[in-house]
């Protein structure tokens, strides 16, 4: 490769990496886009009917609101019900997984546990692996909800 596009490489791979540091502000930049863009047609169709802009515009905002409102309405008691139903379960889920464990390692053949001889610590590892990142998606995901996009930007950039 000469020096040319060795320079351009690094470039889209430098590209890549600030893009993907910056992608909630980019998401949140684009959220922002197009609420304003569906906000201005919708003012833009009740001027056609003879409305005020000045009028139209709290109308539209309202509107928006309460369609928001509708939906977080029908969609979070389901939501909120399942993860309940998840958290009462996980802890069953794992004590199954522990006795599926323990019957697997109790019909092994005893050559192959003298021969896997850490088989327990490894399952114990894959076990916290297993806890760890499922705390890490529980605790990401009730704390994407549980605070704003103003919050979460705020935290990023600390």
């Amino acid at each position: 490769m000469n020096f040319g596009i060795s320079l351009g490489f690094l470039a889209i791979v430098a590209a890549i990496y600030i893009v993907w540091q910056i992608r909630q502000l980019l998401m949140l930049l684009f959220t922002a886009i197009v609420l304003a863009t569906v906000l201005n047609i919708v003012v833009k169709k009740f001027e056609n009917w003879q409305m005020k802009r000045y009028l139209a515009i709290p109308l539209s905002v309202s509107l928006l609101l309460t369609i928001l409102g509708v939906f977080i309405a029908t969609i979070a008691p389901p939501f909120l019900d399942g993860l309940q139903t998840l958290i009462i379960l996980i802890p069953r889920i794992l004590l199954q997984l522990n006795k599926w464990r323990d019957e697997i390692i109790a019909h092994l053949d005893s050559q192959l546990l003298i021969s896997l001889p850490n088989i327990k610590e490894t399952i114990a590892s894959l076990e916290q692996q297993l806890q760890t990142l499922l705390n890490q998606i529980l605790g990401e995901g009730l704390s994407f909800f549980l605070t704003g996009p103003e919050l979460r930007w705020v935290s990023y950039c600390y």
